[in-house]
């Protein structure tokens, strides 16, 4: 991996949100295959494992019960609640960072908010960037949600209704200083890469 402009041992926090089914999640793990030394820092919800997810690669799935006393002993950095189920991005990080460590977290438009005031008022030394990924259109979003959400009709209506309250908001507050439209997968890729000040080689 090469990181331009970063100082030598010092490491830097990534906060990619997007709407759902924007595809954070796809880039995210692009960005990590193609550089080894950046981490994903792995979530928990309270959420079901969707098909295809392992528990403490994808998410820590844990039950309401646990999440709520993580949170009662500040284990969080930042926690939301999104579409019915908790979400917490653990404080550890932090230190790793502090120590040279490169990680990505994964969030919504509120939880970006959060960790951003979180580290400009209490970790003023950790650097970071925040970045908002969406789509070219509702309709491309809405097809894709249908193959997520085939048997559930009244999620995809909760989902699209999210998606086009956190678009609302962004347009409204303009908070993240860097956009990019995930339109075709490997182009998107480089422009994220750019953006981190990553390197772009897919080997």
């Amino acid at each position: 991996m090469v990181v331009g402009k970063s100082r030598q041992n010092s490491g830097k926090l990534f906060i990619i949100s997007a709407p759902t089914g924007a595809g954070k999640t796809t880039l995210t793990n692009l960005i990590i295959s193609r550089n080894p030394q950046v981490k994903r820092a792995i979530t928990y919800t309270t959420r079901k494992p969707r098909p295809g997810e392992q528990d403490t690669i994808d998410y820590h799935f844990v039950t309401e019960a646990t999440f709520l006393k993580l949170m009662n002993k500040n284990f969080f950095l930042e926690t939301t609640k999104y579409d019915e189920s908790w979400y917490g991005s653990p404080c550890d990080i932090l230190e790793d960072v502090s120590n040279g460590a490169f990680y990505i977290i994964i969030t919504d438009w509120p939880g970006a908010q959060t960790i951003s005031g979180e580290l400009s008022s209490r970790h003023p030394h950790i650097s970071f960037k925040a970045i908002w990924i969406t789509v070219p259109s509702r309709d491309l979003l809405v097809e894709r949600l249908k193959y997520r959400y085939t048997h559930d009709i009244s999620a995809l209506e909760r989902r699209l209704k999210l998606f086009d309250d956190e678009i609302d908001r962004e347009n409204r507050e303009a908070f993240f200083k860097h956009h990019i439209i995930n339109d075709e997968l490997e182009a998107t890729y480089q422009k994220l890469c750019s953006v981190l000040e990553l390197a772009t080689t897919s080997d």
